[in-house]
Formats: structure tokens, sequence, C-alpha cells
């Protein structure tokens, strides 16, 4: 068959012109081209009457049964027996259309013993009203804190948990949700193994004798009907593809950042879990394609706030007594001019529900707060600063970020420069007017080792530092960069000596200078408010008032609890499913059910 009599075939089966350009790879213009003299050429090789006519398409099989409209001027002609017409040029097979089906993916449960399970068993009936054709559970549904690598055996927290209560915990939180299905069972049941599920693995692989007494035939997953998928091991139904996570190849580590990023990585439509916070991507290739991506493993951000010895802490990690990071709740509180740093003391904390709202910021910060969360924020149309609620921020508002953050360097060149700095260094605060100045610095004589501390903090800390000369051979090495960059080099390489000499009062007053490096403070800007529903939130409360919450200035408010996958996790970590309707050639409709709507339903 000629490529014209195929388009033809296709355009009286409903084609449009655009979808028979995208299939063979045309512009539109030739597609009207073709069908125009191909019509042409048929109604004149055409001799009997009009109402006489009763031929049908000859199409390849692998197209499918495409339906001819009953129209007496779509005049197809029928070429004489011969060879079974073959599929010519760029011209694809095009597949029967199949029925769309219906998934619901669980993000990670993580039952741990203790934990309220009544979630499952609403999330269970949840399921059952919905009737999905795949049912995908993406797995760490074993807490497994009993076999944790991030423990160290023999200690008291390691002792206190027990393999026993781990394996209970979980089973009983697959039987609740069992039991919330009510015997209804859908067509596929997947249960992810995930790395928390796989700390038996490792515990096996290091300790050979733990085989045959602790293994995966503990669970009862595979007893309730589940199909276990090995860990990492990705499993495909309709175009989407499931995985605890996705990785790198190259390096082995889990693909991260935006979701657009992740999809030109991964390169087709997924759905993970294993990471914190509910995200969604889409992308839209040039052949039609679409592929989307999925994020969901808790619906709660890891937000960590600064303690006075200078550790970013996750807020639900947090005990009462504890010191923190504050500073003066208003301007007349300190004397001179602006807010100062305090020390803080955590008073209280406790759990709630209440409607939570993510505050997207230019530089790619998210917080998910309350509507009457306090924000430290710019007044419009003037230079000072006063306390803004979630509800009255705007986009475009300014929001001051006054302290870098930083994570615990652990390297080798992180400890010998520490080291130096117990031995030879001084923290060194100086009352002024304005408050306090804050110095740091390490003495030596020029040589090697001069050297290479002006290496090495280039290296560990990426800061610049000053030399002063002060007699003979003897000079100082200065941190560069202010208050900012001496709390980051105390926090990152936590010299004991120097450490134990500080006080957030030494850090002065609370500033906004804009920084000729990103990692300092400065300005961020208001980029959207989006609803997200109701949530589990830590409510805080905090005897100046403030915290400082991952550099960014806060109000002691309601916080989203924090999930670590280092510290205790309390099952309401997870607080919802995703539904994916019409899911078809890896395209399909996203709804996310809340925790919250669950307990209003089923509770």
């Amino acid at each position: 068959m000629r490529k014209g009599e195929e388009i033809v075939a296709l355009r009286d089966a409903g084609w449009s012109n655009k979808r028979i350009a995208e299939h063979y790879g045309m512009p539109k213009d030739s597609v009207r081209r073709l069908i125009s003299e191909t019509r042409t050429r048929q109604r004149s090789k055409i001799d009997h009457p009009v109402d006489d006519l009763r031929v049908k398409p000859v199409l390849p099989p692998e197209w499918g049964t495409v339906r001819t409209p009953v129209d007496a001027r779509a005049y197809i002609y029928m070429p004489p027996p011969g060879p079974e017409p073959v599929n010519m040029g760029r011209a694809r097979p095009v597949p029967t259309p199949t029925k769309p089906r219906r998934h619901v993916f669980i993000p990670d449960t993580q039952c741990a013993p203790g934990d309220s399970l009544e979630h499952l068993t609403w999330a269970g009936k949840y399921i059952a009203e919905m009737q999905p054709d795949v049912l995908i559970h993406a797995g760490d549904h074993w807490h497994m804190d009993s076999l944790s690598s991030y423990e160290t055996k023999g200690s008291k927290f390691f002792e206190g948990r027990r393999y026993k209560d781990d394996i209970a915990a979980g089973n009983e939180g697959l039987e609740r949700f069992e039991g919330g299905l009510g015997g209804w069972q859908p067509k596929k049941k997947i249960l992810l193994r995930g790395n928390h599920s796989d700390r038996i693995t490792r515990a096996i692989n290091d300790d050979p004798r733990f085989e045959g007494v602790i293994g995966f035939h503990d669970f009862n997953d595979v007893a309730l009907g589940w199909t276990p998928i090995d860990y990492l091991t990705p499993v495909e139904f309709d175009g989407m593809t499931y995985s605890h996570y996705f990785y790198n190849p190259n390096s082995g580590r889990s693909y991260s950042g935006s979701v657009d990023t992740m999809l030109r990585n991964i390169g087709f439509s997924f759905c993970m879990g294993h990471q914190q916070g509910m995200r969604f991507g889409r992308r839209e290739l040039n052949n039609g394609t679409v592929q989307i991506g999925i994020v969901a493993g808790c619906l709660t951000p890891d937000h960590r706030v600064l303690t006075a010895d200078l550790r970013y802490v996750p807020i639900g990690d947090l005990k009462e007594g504890d010191k923190l990071v504050s500073f003066d709740e208003h301007c007349n509180i300190s004397p001179g001019r602006g807010r100062r740093f305090r020390t803080g003391t955590l008073l209280r904390t406790a759990m709630a529900s209440a409607p939570v709202f993510a505050v997207r910021l230019v530089s790619g910060k998210t917080f998910k707060v309350t509507e009457d969360h306090g924000w430290l924020a710019q007044r419009r149309g003037a230079v000072d600063y006063h306390w803004r609620m979630t509800n009255q921020l705007k986009p475009g508002d300014k929001i001051p970020r006054v302290l870098p953050e930083w994570e615990q360097e652990v390297s080798f060149e992180a400890g010998w420069l520490a080291g130096i700095m117990d031995g030879e260094g001084h923290l060194y605060a100086r009352a002024t007017t304005a408050g306090t100045a804050l110095q740091m610095a390490v003495s030596q004589k020029r040589g090697l080792v001069l050297d290479h501390i002006h290496s090495s903090f280039k290296e560990v800390v990426n800061l610049p530092s000053t030399a002063y000369r002060m007699h003979d051979e003897i000079v100082q090495v200065h941190v560069s960069g202010g208050v900012p960059s001496i709390v980051r080099v105390l926090g990152s390489l936590r010299p004991v000596r120097l450490l134990a000499k500080f006080r957030p009062e030494y850090m002065g007053g609370l500033t906004t200078r804009i920084p000729r490096r990103k990692a300092g403070p400065g300005l961020d800007i208001v980029e959207a408010i989006e609803p997200l529903g109701t949530m589990e939130i830590v409510r805080t409360e905090v005897d100046c008032g403030t915290l400082v919450v991952e550099g960014y200035p806060h109000h002691n408010s309601f916080y989203q609890k924090s999930e670590h996958y280092r510290g205790p996790q309390a099952a309401s970590e997870w607080r919802g499913l995703v539904v994916l309707n019409e899911v078809a050639e890896g395209n399909a409709d996203i709804m996310q059910v809340s925790l919250g709507y669950l307990r209003r339903k089923f509770g």
C-alpha cells in the first residue's frame, strides 16, 4: 500500500492531520497534499455507482482494527490480491488502544514499635473504595531500627531496639491495612523492598551467623498476597516505572534535585519514594510523548533548627530544655540599634494538626508552615523589618537570610584543621558600642604548616583566609567573611576548645548585607505560596520567641514535623496516598490524598 493510501485510511479512521504528521514525521501541509492527491487518484479508478460501493481498506494487521466512517464520498481503492501489505517508509505501527487503568502508590510507611497504626486502616478503606487495578507500596514498611547501621552496636540506643519488635510492628501495620481493604484485592499488589528492609541483607552480609536466624521470611507480606520486589529493582505497569528510588549507575547514588532534572536523567515516567516531600514533574517531548515523575516519600520536609552549639538539628529531634540560637523578637529589647542574637531555651513542643502552606523562595528554599506562622520580612517600601504571618505574605516580599547552612565536615583534612585551631587558635569576642565584635584566628610560624593552613581553609570550608604578621616569624591567619563565616567554620569543623567558648550573643546583630558569595546571608524573595491541605505539625515554644531555621529568622510557631532517617520516626511521618488515574503509556492524572482527609473520612 502506498503511503498516501495509508494516510487516507488513517484520516477516515478519525486521526487528525496533526497526529498523522507526528506519526510519519512530516509537515501537516504535506499530509494535506497527500490526502488530496490520493483521493483524486482513487476517485478516478472507481467506475461503479456510489450507492453500490462496499470497499474496505486493506491495512497491515499490526495496525489493529481501524473503523471507516460510513460516508459515500470516502472512496478507498482496494488493490488486487497479492503479497500482504507491509509498513512502508518511516511509518510506525499503530498500537491497539488499551483501556487506561488506575494505580495507587503508597509512600514509605516505616512502622516502628510504639507507633499508632490506625492510619493504615484508613488507607486500606480508601483504597477499597477506589478499587485500583494496580497497588504499589514504595517500601520501607518495616523501619528496622534494630539493624540500623547508623547506631553503634552495644550502645544503649541500639540495645533498646529488638529485631522481633520491629518485625511485629511492621506485620501489625500490614494486617491493619488488609483489614481496611475488607477482603477486596487488586489485580496487582506490589511491595517494593526499601533501604530500611535491606538492612536485613546488609546485616547478614556483615555477619553470616545471622543467616537463617533473621530474614525476609519473618515478614507477612507474601502471606497477605503481596508480591515483593527486590531492593532497587524497577517494575513497570502501563508505561509507569516504580522503584524505591532510582540511582545514577556511575556513582550508585540516588538521583535528586528537581523532578524535571530527574526526568531528564532517568529518561522515562517514574514514581518513587525514599526522599522527603511530595513532588511532581511533567515533561513533554517533541514526538508528542508525555513523561511524568512523582517523588512521594513523606509529605513533610526536614526543617532544621540551629542550636546554641552550632548544629542544625531536625525540629522533631529537639527536646525541652535544648539551647537554641535565637534573637530579639523586637528591636527595642537590646540596647543600640536592631535585633541581636541571643541564647534561647526550648520550653516545650507539642504535636498538632493544621492547614499547611508551602512558601517557596526564589533561592529554591521551601518552607512548609501554617497560615499564622510568623516571618521576619522587610516592610514594603521601606528598609526596616517587621513580623508578618504567612497569610499576609505576597509574592515579591523580601525575607532575610541571616546565616548560611552547613554540615559537619568529617574528612581527614577537616580533622587536621580543627586540631590546629584548637591547639594554636583563638576565639575573641570584644564588646563594642554596637554590641560585640567576633574574631577567630590561628597563629603559626612561616613554613609548611602555615602554607597547609591556608590551603586547608580553601579546600575544606571554601573560605579565603587573611594573614597578618605579628612579630618575627609569627603570622596570624584570620577567618575572612565576618560572623557568618566564623560560625560556619566553628559549626562544620567543631574544634572542641574553641566551640566550648562560643555563645550566640557573640554574633552581635542580625545582618542582611548582600554577600559577595552566594553562600552568605542576604535577602531572599517570596516566589509563590501554595496550600497543601491539613498535615501533622510540631508546635515549638522558645523563651525568646524566635529561632533560626536553615539560616532564616522565624518566630516560634507551627512547623512541619521533621522526618530524618537517623532519628526516631513516628507513624505520622507518612501522610498520604498518591492516586494515578487514567494511566496509559507513561501518562496519568495525579491526585494526592492527604492523611488529614483520611482521618476526617474514616477516623
